[in-house]
């Protein structure tokens, strides 16, 4: 069954306040900054989850580059456990000390390209930090049961079963090899330069769009663009496809910019 909700919550985290500047030099290894959450066992990092551990990391970071950021160490820490330790789920310790690493030497300007949040799963590599240990027929649940399957796919029945077909029902990352999944359907993406529906998906580095509207819509190359460039059809943010953000006093607007340095959220 689809888990939509989960990479959301791992995404959820404050920005920088438009009311402070931000230092975007490289880090200068200055003194540790403590958020005011602490860690869910009291601040005692002798006993500090993998999840925690991620959450504080992150939030100091946060503090340190934006002063006056709020993020919740606490709900952070927990979704984290979830990902990292919940049922079926093993911690892989070469990809979640990599992950730790690259949090601790985040510089300011990486920072704040993510508009003063650190999202853990673009930021690190997500998928590198866990090991599935479920075969299929095997029980999975819970908010990230997808990841306790070797398949890479808990059933709706709450079970591991293979990865969907071509028609399939799905959700993100369920589909098989050389599938992808649009609108909760698993589709044969439709290759580069050729005419595609509004339903369609296109293969890896293509969206589908008209180049004007006397023509057909047709699977065109994706632009990578720059933080504080401006976002449209066809262009995708050097940050991810969901770094583009209306700027500063325009909320609503059609179109945004990459990245956040011209943009804080409330």
């Amino acid at each position: 069954m689809p888990r939509p909700y989960a990479l959301p919550l791992l995404l959820f985290l404050c920005a920088c306040p438009e009311s402070e500047p931000v230092d975007t030099t490289t880090r200068d290894g200055g003194p540790n900054v403590t958020t005011d959450a602490g860690t869910r066992d009291g601040g005692d990092l002798t006993n500090e989850t993998p999840g925690d551990r991620i959450a504080r990391l992150v939030c100091e970071r946060e503090v340190e580059c934006c002063p006056g950021n709020s993020s919740n160490c606490d709900i952070l820490g927990s979704v984290l456990d979830a990902r990292f330790t919940g049922p079926g789920i093993e911690l892989d310790p070469t990809g979640y000390d990599a992950c730790v690493a690259k949090i601790q030497n985040a510089t300011c300007d990486e920072v704040v390209d993510f508009g003063g949040r650190l999202p853990f799963a673009r930021f690190c590599d997500a998928d590198a930090t866990t090991r599935p240990t479920l075969d299929n027929g095997a029980a999975c649940g819970g908010l990230f049961a997808d990841l306790a399957c070797r398949s890479g796919r808990c059933g709706p029945d709450d079970t591991c079963i293979d990865l969907a077909g071509d028609g399939e029902d799905c959700g993100p990352g369920e589909c098989a090899a050389g599938l992808k999944c649009s609108l909760g359907t698993c589709r044969i993406p439709t290759a580069a330069d050729e005419v595609c529906e509004q339903n369609s998906v296109c293969v890896d580095g293509y969206e589908c769009f008209r180049m004007n509207p006397n023509e057909d819509a047709r699977c065109h190359a994706i632009t990578t663009i720059a933080v504080g460039e401006t976002c449209g059809r066809g262009l995708e943010c050097t940050l991810g496809p969901d770094e583009c953000r209306c700027p500063r006093g325009q909320t609503g607007c059609g179109r945004g910019v990459c990245g956040s340095r011209s943009y804080c959220l409330p």
